[in-house]
């Protein structure tokens, strides 16, 4: 589980595709933000909940399986790409956002946006497969780095 809340923008070392699997992986250095971290752990991607399936240092490779390829940004990425990343938060922690799984189910657009003083109304555009999950005055995470 995640807030949504930010901790880093970090930036994006690789890219690749596993080939038949049609899965892939990406590595990012993750900075200061590595510490603690440890293979299998969860870490949000640009909103996307992702596996860390190697460490080197401060670079971390997560898996993209195909349906996280095909319903999110990550497979078009490409380095010096920079990221929004979170780890997941703890049981015993305090958190101020919402809670976020970081499941993705597809790809809307920004249709339009207002300046209201220093506040933005964002209005985003999406496909009734998303359109149906959706409900009045419920909560749907957003990546706000692309």
């Amino acid at each position: 589980m995640f807030t949504g809340l930010i901790e880093g923008v970090c930036e994006v070392k690789s890219v690749s595709a596993a080939g038949a699997s049609g899965g892939g992986s990406v590595t990012v250095d993750l900075g200061s933000l590595v510490e603690g971290c440890r293979l299998g752990d969860s870490i949000a991607i640009s909103g996307a909940c992702l596996t860390v399936v190697r460490l080197d240092g401060t670079l971390a490779t997560f898996g993209l399986s195909p349906e996280t390829m095909g319903k999110s940004t990550l497979a078009a990425l490409r380095p010096p790409a920079r990221v929004n990343v979170e780890r997941a938060m703890k049981a015993t922690d305090r958190f101020g956002g919402h809670i976020v799984q970081g499941h993705v189910d597809g790809i809307g657009a920004v249709k339009a946006v207002r300046m209201l003083g220093e506040f933005a109304d964002i209005e985003f555009a999406a496909g009734p497969e998303l359109l149906g999950q959706m409900v009045s005055k419920g909560s749907v995470a957003v990546d706000g780095s692309v």
